[in-house]
């Protein structure tokens, strides 16, 4: 009646999944050990210029987009800001320290500088004002110091010649001087 079915150890099913996982996995070791990973690049044919091989120099030029950045960059503050008056040195041209790039102008600096320059001159011109107002007064203080010895003197002169008259008991208006 009943009778036991033995199972089969290969069935198609197994030989194909089997098959599929060795497959699978000799793909994966072609591609890792075996196969070309280098870049491709598809050109037209009408950009392609076929001549004989000769000996000489060889050029080749390919058109590429893309942006070109410095080996090294230099950033620049100026200490005063301005508009730029005339450009002495182009960008990419190769600088030494203290070289002069660009040349600016500072209208409000510039208003700035004559107005100190005014308040310089002024205080010059005030400094020898003052000099020429203390030179006068050392003039007028030492014609007064003159005025002085010449009254001291001519009273002294006076003070002599009232003694000798009051020795003699003679009067003295003939002799004095003012």
């Amino acid at each position: 009646m009943d009778r036991k079915l033995e199972k089969k150890t290969w069935t198609p099913r197994r030989i194909a999944a089997i098959f599929g996982g060795v497959v699978l996995l000799g793909g994966i070791i072609y591609q890792i050990g075996f196969a070309d990973h280098r870049s491709t690049m598809n050109v037209d044919k009408d950009r392609l210029s076929i001549a004989t091989v000769s000996k000489g120099e060889f050029t080749d030029y390919i058109l590429v987009s893309g942006q070109i950045e410095p080996a090294r960059t230099v950033f620049l503050d100026a200490i005063e800001g301005g508009m730029v008056n005339q450009v002495i040195r182009e960008s990419g041209a190769l600088l030494k320290k203290g070289d002069t790039i660009l040349v600016l102008t500072n209208s409000n600096l510039q208003l700035d500088v004559m107005q100190r320059e005014t308040m310089l001159y002024e205080q010059i011109n005030n400094l020898r004002q003052t000099r020429l107002l203390l030179d006068q007064n050392d003039l007028n203080q030492q014609g007064q110091l003159a005025e002085i010895d010449y009254q001291i003197s001519c009273l002294s002169h006076n003070t002599s010649a009232l003694r000798n008259c009051t020795r003699r008991n003679s009067s003295p208006t003939g002799n004095l001087k003012r």
